[in-house]
């Protein structure tokens, strides 16, 4: 009956170790397996941090790049706000510029016709001397006055016309500014998508840190089986041995 019972018990003790290796082989792998997952894990925090600080970092300096554009179109909008103003006034110029110089043709041909006429082509009136003395030099002063103005005339038509050549390259300006303005808006939404899309990623991770704690309990639970099997065994031990 002795010997059954003892056979019985080495046995059980033989079970009982068979489950203690089992148990060791199952916690080596669930080791390997969370030490992977770890790993994994901090890889990616690692990669998601990097790619989060450098999408920053960029968008941070488009947000001042376009800040900076917009400025520039404000200040350059402003200095052509009379740009209106400067074309009528170049238009009146240019009128009052042609008006002149038909006015002063005008009077070259009366000048003309006094120096080259005793008498009325028409009529064959003799035109008296003094007359065509008084003419001359009253179409003379006037032709002079106006050229005088028209001179003047030219000066202001110079500088409305550099005004307006400004105002033009400004415009080019201004055009050039809104396309890199329209380019900067584009990437600047496309490194906001970005960044959503990676902190939807972050959240993905975040489920595969609850596998991880998952595991990490499962492996928990595969050491207290462990333990509860080895006292099971050191127990048996004492009892084969007092036996």
């Amino acid at each position: 009956l002795l010997k059954g019972k003892l056979m019985q018990l080495k046995e059980t003790i033989k079970n009982v170790t068979s489950k203690v290796e089992i148990q060791k082989a199952k916690e080596e792998t669930q080791i390997n397996y969370v030490d992977n997952l770890q790993k994994e894990e901090e890889s990616k925090e690692i990669e998601f941090n990097l790619e989060s600080e450098h999408l920053e970092n960029q968008l941070n300096k488009l947000v001042a790049e376009l800040k900076e554009v917009t400025s520039q179109i404000v200040d350059l909008k402003e200095k052509i706000s009379d740009k209106d103003s400067i074309k009528k006034q170049l238009q009146r110029a240019k009128d009052l510029h042609n008006k002149f110089q038909t006015n002063i043709r005008n009077i070259k041909k009366t000048i003309d016709f006094y120096d080259n006429n005793d008498a009325c082509p028409m009529c064959i009136q003799a035109i008296d001397e003094e007359f065509k003395t008084k003419e001359i030099k009253r179409n003379e002063d006037k032709k002079s006055k106006l050229e005088n103005s028209l001179t003047d005339l030219l000066t202001e038509e110079n500088r409305l016309t550099s005004i307006q050549e400004n105002i033009s390259k400004s415009i080019d300006k201004i055009t050039d500014l809104q396309i890199l303005q329209g380019k900067k808006e584009t990437i600047i939404d496309s490194i906001k998508n970005q960044l959503t899309s990676l902190e939807s990623k972050k959240k993905q991770k975040q489920n595969q840190g609850l596998l991880l704690k998952q595991e990490k309990d499962k492996l928990d639970s595969i050491i207290k089986e462990i333990e509860t099997l080895l006292k099971q065994k050191n127990e048996l031990s004492e009892n084969l041995v007092y036996d």
